[in-house]
């Protein structure tokens, strides 16, 4: 499959920016800045979608996700934050174990998208979904906790640091 990058229509436009409101109760509308312009790239990686030339969500299957560059929507979410032992494994692809977290931020439920951060700089390094919710993380003492699904160093990371 070849690569391609085009503009996207109007109507392909607020269909994206309906698809993300509707799944997460963020408005993309927000990112965009005075031209309001929205590209998608199509590669083998992933398709992602650039708002103003920069990648800020990609598609898997039916789902839209956000990136790690997505600063805007990644404020927003719960965190997870891990000590610097966790770092290189998470950044690998690992799941987040409990004994690695520092503390949690935020309440959600079992299953929400979650903010990896490390403890040092408080910078995002993956996103994953919750295998407990808020309290129960807390009150866990080991296993999976976080189930990574984007990370730095991954393919998609790499890719959107060409675009």
């Amino acid at each position: 499959m070849r690569a391609s990058r085009h503009a996207v229509q109007d109507r392909e436009k607020k269909a994206l920016l309906n698809r993300y409101l509707a799944e997460y109760g963020y408005s993309l509308s927000d990112e965009l800045k005075d031209s309001g312009t929205v590209e998608v790239y199509r590669g083998q990686v992933a398709t992602v979608y650039l708002l103003d030339r920069v990648p800020l969500v990609y598609e898997t299957g039916e789902r839209l996700r956000p990136t790690l560059l997505f600063q805007g929507h990644i404020a927003r979410l719960p965190k997870v934050v891990v000590d610097q032992g966790a770092v290189p494994y998470v950044c690998r692809g690992a799941d987040v174990m409990r004994p690695g977290v520092k503390r949690v931020e935020g309440e959600f439920e079992r299953g929400a998208l979650v903010a990896v951060l490390e403890e040092r700089f408080g910078k995002a390094i993956a996103l994953g979904n919750s295998l407990f919710s808020s309290e129960q993380l807390r009150a866990a003492k080991a296993g999976r906790v976080v189930e990574v699904f984007h990370f730095v160093g991954d393919k998609l990371w790499k890719l959107l640091k060409t675009l």
